[in-house]
């Protein structure tokens, strides 16, 4: 059965559920909203989930962007159902994230012509809005490839009164498809379906890096998977340019999947990428998180190397695999894959050995 798509009246409900919840650590908030389930429909503990998780960004990736009066962020957010972008008309919030917001739409002249507006607005991202949008508008300027959502425009929002209200981009829709983490759950964690697809974002990465790009943020959020397996990497707001291309970085991470070069704010390598790849795919075969909570004062790469060790000992998982994970997620980088493509080749090569083995 198709799902119904989520509109401006669940999100609304949402705000006002998720509002006294914002000041509760995440797992006591969401520990809440579990209790609070059977009163709420599924769309809209869906979209609460969404917003906890999006403040939870936003209090942990700036340590200058304060989540502040989110109920009003929100249905600033969503009065923009309805109006028109460029070519665009937007139709209904599909997603929030911790620093921007994305519709559904279609061009004006072709309503089954369907895209994804994503929002930077400073009520929402603060003053890293423009920043943010003039970093991703870039990377995927400088990135063709099937596998990387492709932007089709950009410009300026204006508010009611015409003036400058932050910036937007025209993105590839991608319908159908799934987090990688839901994927992998909707494949009772299948070792071989889940690294069919991770093998196709290392390879698809590969030629982001050979373009200057690192992504720094490969979450399984922003992999996307249709039914059929096929990939989609989205989100590159964080990207940075590891060879220089006249862009200006913002040192970001989000925890749990963070190498250690960018918690500690040392040079950011392809390797990075290498090390939150590995991250997610850890978390997308155990459903644990892949790495300890941390904070920024008492980070520690050996508690990561510890955790990942014992997380792994404990873990079904083939010796083999084990091994190719445990390298992703080398804290020393000397030791780490050197590129996607090596992580790509033992990945490929692991696969075809378990298809073998299988048949």
């Amino acid at each position: 059965m198709k799902k119904k798509p989520l509109n401006d009246a669940h999100w609304k409900a949402a705000a006002a559920l998720a509002e006294p919840l914002l000041y509760l650590p995440h797992s006591e908030a969401m520990q809440v909203l579990d209790a609070q389930s059977h009163t709420i429909s599924p769309a809209v503990r869906h979209c609460v989930v969404r917003l906890l998780k999006a403040a939870n960004q936003q209090q942990t990736l700036f340590k200058n962007i304060e989540s502040g009066a989110w109920t009003d962020v929100i249905q600033g957010v969503t009065r923009w159902q309805g109006q028109r972008l460029g070519h665009y008309v937007l139709e209904s919030l599909i997603g929030v994230g911790g620093l921007s917001a994305v519709y559904l739409a279609h061009h004006k002249r072709c309503e089954n012509k369907k895209v994804a507006i994503k929002l930077f607005l400073p009520a929402y991202a603060g003053e890293f809005a423009a920043t943010l949008y003039r970093q991703e508008r870039q990377a995927l300027q400088h990135i063709t490839h099937p596998l990387v959502v492709a932007c089709l425009s950009s410009g300026e929002c204006e508010d009611e009164k015409g003036h400058q209200n932050g910036f937007y981009l025209a993105l590839e829709y991608v319908p159908e498809a799934k987090p990688l983490d839901a994927y992998a759950r909707d494949v009772n964690r299948s070792p071989q379906r889940v690294i069919q697809v991770v093998l196709q974002v290392a390879q698809a990465m590969q030629t982001v890096h050979m373009a200057g790009i690192v992504h720094n943020d490969l979450k399984a959020g922003n992999i996307l998977v249709n039914p059929r397996g096929e990939v989609k990497i989205i989100d590159f707001g964080i990207a940075s340019f590891y060879q220089p291309i006249n862009a200006s970085n913002t040192p970001a991470y989000t925890p749990f999947i963070a190498a250690p070069e960018q918690i500690l704010g040392e040079p950011v390598t392809p390797q990075v990428d290498v090390f939150i790849l590995g991250a997610t795919l850890l978390h997308a075969l155990t459903g644990e998180p892949p790495l300890p909570q941390f904070t920024p004062s008492s980070y520690s790469p050996l508690n990561d190397e510890q955790y990942v060790r014992r997380l792994l000992c404990r873990s079904p998982l083939q010796p083999g695999l084990k091994h190719i994970i445990a390298r992703a997620l080398d804290i020393r980088r000397s030791h780490r894959y050197p590129s996607m493509a090596c992580f790509a080749r033992d990945l490929f090569a692991w696969l075809e050995a378990s298809v073998g083995n299988e048949t």
